[in-house]
């Protein structure tokens, strides 16, 4: 991996510096030839030898070349039919041996002619292959390529057993390619892979139109014929070598996600294959390009033990590169120590002694870096020079300033231009400047400026050049390179800065956030090392924190105490640092920040420190709302001053949640008797009584929340203890004690948040007092003694309500259809059109149902039910199949502001199911993904995948599509996970991978039994499979299983048809 190289000894360039990575590991992919072909031969080798016919060597040795070709010619006509032979040879062997002269004499023309007149005048003779097949070579030498393909189409079909026949076409075309003309070898293997006579013939094709492309510096073009071979001929001999080489293509191409991939199916796809052998180095380095580090460093720590040589020594040295990325640094010293201890004549050498160096300068060993970088500088390397820098670097962190100072000397003086030699040059300055020896500082400086590129070390040069510059009393040439130090923003600009300082000021001071912010930050940039520079980098946070802005506040704050170490405000930094998180209810980072804080500050020698008692009790509370209550009571118990009212009642509280009630109530009734003006005390008391409620000692709940009636009737705890006071009795039995605290609720606090609940328990405890009969007569007293003159529609639709609650369906539709008709206020009535729409739906009375949540989603919208009305609508479409209305529905169920963000998915979700049967697939990948964004862990997440599946398979995108489904088969373990695997083994079969999709689809009774419906289906599936593998048996059997476990169902009725089709 190439990694970049800091402009500054203080910069961290990797283990390996620029150290290039080859790809010496990779094994090119195989050229194909045609097997057999040969452009050079002789025109009559194809026949018997003549030594098998009686002939020696030396015998023909003294016969003309298409003389003995005529011989073989005669003897094996004579082996054939001696008397025929005598009687017949002669003729069709002259003519044959002219036609053979006329080609050699390269007479091409001539001898076309001579070979057709050969065929048509002894079309059975035994040489009338050879002919046919020399008089294509003819035409071939002729630039006749049409003709060509025709005679060697024709000796393909009528001479299928000569030898030159299997191979005539791709022969053409490795003709073209000796030829050195690509185009044309192209164009006669694009006929071939069209409409190829055998499987292996297309491959071939395919494989050498990829190997074309790539020869001609066409890499992308490549990539899809190297894909055609493993996917349209998964079992030829090239398909691993076809997957291999696209794997090795898109590395070249850098797309290393895409070449992990390829290497991963090789390796599963076609593990036996010699490609795999060489795979985990390749992989490793793969995931090292792309960042992979944990999967690099076990794909190659899982070779290492079988490599040896040159491939050991690149694969420690890589595994010691992984190790620097992942910050492992003693394993990666490790591993560069390997190398030399094991290798040392190794190519890596030098790089390994290389990451050595940066381990130690990285780990702060200054003076063993040094070691290292100066053995590294001593080695006929291009690493070399960059380490005679980093030696120099070294050497000064250790004082070491003369022997520095040489060594860049000596790397200025070997060194190219560049950002490297130019941090050489300012270095350099340093080193003499601090030497007093400000005239070859200056010198040194002047050059930095020259050949800095950016501004920033140019200003930096500038500065300094300045400041020799003036140790030497130049100042003209001082202020000359102050200026251009200023201008690149590296000088210094006191003079202005407090003037900037106090203008901020003025604007925090009048309110004017934003604008002092701005000139805080301004200020802090300008002057970050100055005094005011980090003031304002303090009330710059500030202005962010008044703004509501807390990351930013943050950021803020923490520069500040990165870069302020003695300044005055560090604890008032540390305070709303702490506060920024607690604001973003972020209370595990916000507890650190306060501890932290309380570590420095909580003693007695910080007694001045203002914030202390505040941090005491935020730490208290960040505990309590991270439910670690035991620390919160222990954090509350140190509290003391103003800050104990508030620690007492909270530790109360943290010990009901921590289990222990007794206590809990111990302490929130000493708070009770000891701060009787408190405005916690009704909350104490309430909670008080909640915990003897949640005992089950409900007299004692009833005294304390009497209590805080009578002592606090007029504060919001009140409506809830009349309440509470009601299920003392509810929980009691005591039904008819019950109904009055209720009802007291209704009469005395009508518009509290209690009396809604209030109302429905009401009917509930008439209901198990066997009173229902009572309810009318109710209804109305109260409504009579309460001032609010909707009371008695708001008890009616709360009676409706809790007859819903509680499952009594018909009675609850015969309320809601009364109160309906007979309320005489609007208020309830949306609430009652969603209830009497979900008790339709939920009896399948559809068009009863859609008509009331019609109703309110037009009429009433809006309805706090708008929402869940109308994703109870699309859910009713979309059963229907009545997908725009669907989509509709969902879309408004959605599009509110007040949704909740479950109900939000499941309208989104629904959505796009709807889109999906429209046929909008662009649309339904849009919702599906922003589901996957808004529910990390929800429970619409396997759903949202398997939807966006589908959409990967409408959009041709079928490795999205299998990727996603089996993410969804891993993570569910319901009917979402049966059919994402039904689709992907349906995939797999329709991609030409019937035994994979066979062995996906086995294994759904094992994983998500149950779900008859995918069972059958997958069945199917595993049919289809074993028929595009010609096992038609299998297929039967399983049509058959489908028929008997599965009958009088559709899927069986397929099966029948299906078999059928087999049989017939």
């Amino acid at each position: 991996m190439d990694l970049e190289v800091s402009e500054s000894p203080g910069g961290n360039e990797g283990a390996s510096g620029d150290f290039r990575l080859g790809r010496s590991s990779w094994v090119e992919p195989p050229s194909v030839r045609v097997v057999g072909e040969s452009h050079t031969e002789d025109p009559a080798s194809n026949f018997r030898s003549a030594s098998s016919l009686g002939f020696d060597s030396h015998t023909l040795k003294m016969i003309p070349h298409w003389r003995r070709f005529l011989l073989l010619c005669v003897l094996a006509g004579t082996a054939l039919s001696p008397a025929r032979a005598q009687q017949e040879a002669p003729r069709p062997a002259d003519a044959f041996g002219g036609a053979v002269e006329l080609y050699q004499q390269q007479l091409y023309p001539d001898a076309a002619t001579a070979f057709a007149t050969f065929r048509q005048a002894h079309a059975s003779h035994v040489a009338a292959p050879q002919a046919l097949y020399l008089e294509a070579r003819a035409a071939l030498a002729q630039g006749d390529d049409a003709g060509t393909r025709r005679l060697l189409s024709r000796l393909q079909r009528e001479y299928p057993s000569h030898p030159r026949a299997r191979t005539a076409r791709l022969g053409l075309a490795q003709y073209y390619l000796d030829q050195g003309n690509p185009d044309r070898a192209k164009s006669q293997l694009q006929t071939i892979a069209t409409a190829p006579s055998r499987p292996d013939e297309g491959a071939q094709a395919l494989y050498l139109l990829g190997r074309t492309e790539q020869n001609q510096g066409n890499p992308n073009a490549a990539l899809p014929y190297f894909k055609q071979v493993y996917s349209r001929y998964p079992n030829a001999e090239l398909a691993p070598a076809a997957l291999y080489a696209r794997g090795v293509t898109q590395v070249r191409l850098e797309r290393y996600d895409r070449a992990t991939a390829s290497f991963e199916r090789l390796g599963e796809q076609f593990p036996d294959s010699p490609f795999s052998e060489n795979l985990g180095t390749i992989l490793g380095e793969v995931y090292y390009r792309v960042g992979q580090y944990e999967n690099a460093a076990t794909e190659l720590q899982r070779r290492l033990p079988d490599l040896t040589g040159s491939t050991r020594a690149r694969t420690l040295f890589l595994l010691g590169e992984t190790y620097s990325a992942l910050g492992r640094r003693e394993d990666a010293t490790t591993q560069y120590r390997l190398i030399l201890e094991e290798l040392p004549n190794s190519s890596y050498t030098t790089p390994a002694r290389y990451g050595l160096a940066w381990q130690h300068y990285n780990a702060g060993r200054h003076a063993a870096a040094a070691e290292a970088f100066a053995a590294v500088r001593a080695a006929d390397h291009p690493l070399a020079d960059r380490a005679t820098y980093y030696e120099a670097a070294s050497r000064a962190l250790t004082g070491a300033r003369a022997e520095a100072l040489e060594l860049y000397r000596t790397f200025l003086d070997r060194a190219e231009a560049g950002p490297l030699a130019t941090a050489a040059q300012y270095e350099v300055g340093l080193l003499h400047y601090r030497r007093e020896r400000y005239d070859r500082a200056a010198s040194a400086f002047r050059a930095a400026t020259q050949q800095a590129s950016s501004a920033g070390p140019r200003g930096e040069a500038f500065y300094w050049l300045g400041n020799a510059y003036l140790a030497t009393d130049n100042l003209d040439s001082a202020l000359d390179a102050y200026t251009e130090a200023i201008d690149r923003g590296a000088a210094p600009e006191s003079v202005t800065a407090k003037v900037r300082f106090q203008k901020a000021w003025s604007l925090y001071r009048n309110g004017r956030y934003g604008e002092a912010g701005t000139e805080f930050q301004a200020l802090a940039d300008a002057h970050p090392e100055t005094a005011r520079g980090q003031e304002a980098l303090f009330w710059g946070g500030d202005t962010f924190y008044q703004r509501e802005q807390y990351g930013a506040a943050r950021r803020q704050f923490q520069a500040y105490l990165d870069t302020s170490p003695d300044a005055p405000q560090r604890a008032g930094a540390r305070y709303a640092l702490a506060w920024t998180y607690f604001k973003q209810r972020r209370f595990e980072p916000a507890a650190r920040s306060f501890r932290r804080f309380l570590d420095v500050y909580d003693r007695d020698s910080m007694s001045d420190v203002p914030y202390r008692q505040d941090a005491r009790l935020r730490l208290a509370d960040c505990y309590f709302a991270l439910k670690r209550y035991d620390d919160a009571r222990a954090a509350y118990d140190r509290v003391d001053g103003a800050g104990v009212e508030y620690a007492l009642y909270q530790g109360g509280r943290a010990l009901y949640y921590a289990g222990q009630p007794g206590a809990a109530r111990d302490r929130l009734r000493r708070f009770v008797d000891d701060f009787p003006d408190s405005p916690l005390r009704p909350d104490a008391l309430y909670r008080l009584g909640d915990i003897h409620f949640q005992e089950q000692r409900y007299e004692a709940a009833r005294d304390a929340f009497t209590q805080l009636l009578d002592d606090h009737p007029e504060t919001a705890r009140a409506a809830e203890a009349q309440y509470a006071i009601g299920d003392t009795h509810y929980n009691a039995g005591e039904m008819k004690d019950a109904v009055q605290a209720y009802r007291a609720v209704l009469e005395t606090y009508p518009e509290s948040p209690s009396a809604s609940e209030a109302a429905s328990s009401l009917f509930f405890a008439l209901n198990a007092a066997g009173q229902q009969d009572r309810a009318d007569k109710l209804i109305a007293a109260i409504a009579n003694r309460v001032p609010d003159a909707n009371m008695e529609d708001r008890l009616r639709y709360h009676r409706a309500r809790a007859a819903y609650q509680r499952g009594d369906s018909k009675r609850a539709l015969r309320l809601f259809r009364t109160f309906v008709r007979t309320t005489s206020t609007e208020a309830r009535v949306p609430d009652a059109y969603y209830y009497l729409g979900l008790l339709y739906a939920d009896t399948d009375q559809y068009e009863e149902a859609k008509n009331y949540l019609r109703q309110l989603t037009d009429q009433y919208p809006d309805s706090e039910y708008l929402s869940d009305a109308s994703l109870r609508l699309g859910e009713i479409y979309l059963e229907e199949g009545a997908n725009e209305q669907a989509a509709a529905a969902y879309r408004t169920a959605a599009e509110q502001d007040d949704t909740r963000d479950e109900l939000r998915a499941q309208a989104r979700y629904g959505q796009s199911q709807a889109l999906l049967q429209l046929g909008r697939t662009s649309a339904a990948d849009t919702l599906l993904s922003q589901i996957l964004e808004a529910e990390p862990q929800g429970p619409l997440r396997n759903a949202a995948r398997l939807g966006l599946g589908r959409v990967r398979e409408e959009q041709g995108r079928t490795d999205e599509a299998l990727d996603l489904y089996r993410r969804v088969i891993r993570a569910s373990d319901g009917e979402t996970g049966a059919e994402a695997l039904y689709r992907l083994g349906r995939q797999l079969r329709r991609q030409g991978n019937p035994q994979t999709a066979i062995r996906e689809l086995e294994r759904m009774p094992s994983l998500f039994a149950g779900h008859p419906e995918w069972e059958a289906r997958a069945l199917l599936e595993q049919a289809r499979a074993y028929r595009a593998r010609g096992e038609t048996g299998q297929a039967v059997q399983l049509y058959d299983e489908v028929q008997q476990a599965y009958g009088g169902t559709p899927f069986a009725e397929t099966a029948r048809e299906e078999q059928q089709a087999i049989e017939s």
